[in-house]
């Protein structure tokens, strides 16, 4: 192949190879390729893909529509790879069992790559190398543009997808958090975390690191401003008070004096554990 084949779902779907754009315009043909995407590596059935494209409602020729969809998705392939059609078929977009699989095994695909750095981010941290874990992770993290397929129609077979994807980053952006303020990294989370709890306003545990991150910076004040904002909101619109976990953190940032760590109460929680982390 002349090009590498560039894949992109983790915000607007993006296909190109070289200079040449081949991501389809047709929304079904879109909705095809995401999902064959998010399912890399494995054979998605005939009927499954029937029932997401068409919500277990298929016309009568359904079987076809999709045959055309995958016929012309290989054919703008092979033209900017430069390959004939029969390799396309063999090596990328291939026919198994009446069903097809995405082989993204010789492609830039930013999904496999997110998923590679965070196993890798993963085990450096469970192996205690945390400077490693963090970098890995950041690296991870770098990859996004965007919710997954943002631009594409989804069903419920694509839509649980998008929803794992969304998880898997959560989780990795969560234990790299709560890694950096175990290690002292504060001042490097504060402008993450802001925005995270604007976009998870009610998630205690997010609003919960900000405070820390802000009072280890110096900046007591504007950590017990997030407490309050946050239980008025929860009291206004939810109608009930933040957590005891989180309550008793706002009183131990209120009764602190400095930037020092403070010793951890007695079977203190992990918000508790990061609050008493060292310095730095």
């Amino acid at each position: 192949m002349r090009s590498t084949l560039d894949l992109r779902i983790l915000g607007p779907l993006s296909v190109s190879a070289g200079n040449r754009t081949l991501t389809p315009s047709a929304p079904k043909e879109r909705h095809l390729l995401g999902l064959l995407l998010t399912q890399h590596e494995k054979v998605v059935s005939l009927n499954r893909i029937i029932d997401e494209l068409w919500l277990k409602k298929p016309s009568k020729s359904a079987v076809t529509a999709v045959q055309t969809y995958i016929l012309n998705i290989r054919r703008q392939l092979a033209a900017a790879l430069d390959v004939p059609g029969s390799r396309v078929r063999a090596e990328i977009l291939q026919t198994h069992n009446r069903g097809y699989l995405f082989d993204t095994a010789q492609s830039r695909f930013d999904l496999a790559e997110f998923e590679r750095l965070t196993a890798r981010g993963s085990t450096a941290l469970d192996a205690g190398d945390h400077a490693k874990g963090v970098r890995l992770l950041a690296a991870a993290e770098q990859l996004w543009r965007g919710l997954p397929l943002l631009d594409v129609d989804q069903g419920p077979l694509l839509q649980a997808e998008v929803a794992r994807i969304e998880q898997t980053r959560s989780n990795a952006r969560i234990k790299r958090v709560e890694t950096q303020l175990h290690i002292g990294q504060f001042r490097e989370v504060l402008a993450e975390l802001s925005g995270l709890v604007v976009e998870h306003p009610f998630d205690e545990h997010l609003h919960g690191y900000y405070m820390i991150a802000l009072q280890r910076a110096g900046r007591r004040q504007d950590a017990l401003r997030v407490f309050h904002e946050l239980r008025k909101s929860m009291t206004e619109e939810l109608g009930i008070e933040p957590s005891a976990e989180l309550q008793l953190l706002q009183r131990r940032v209120l009764d602190a004096n400095s930037t020092s760590a403070i010793e951890p109460i007695a079977r203190h929680s992990l918000l508790h554990q990061l609050y008493a982390a060292p310095g730095r």
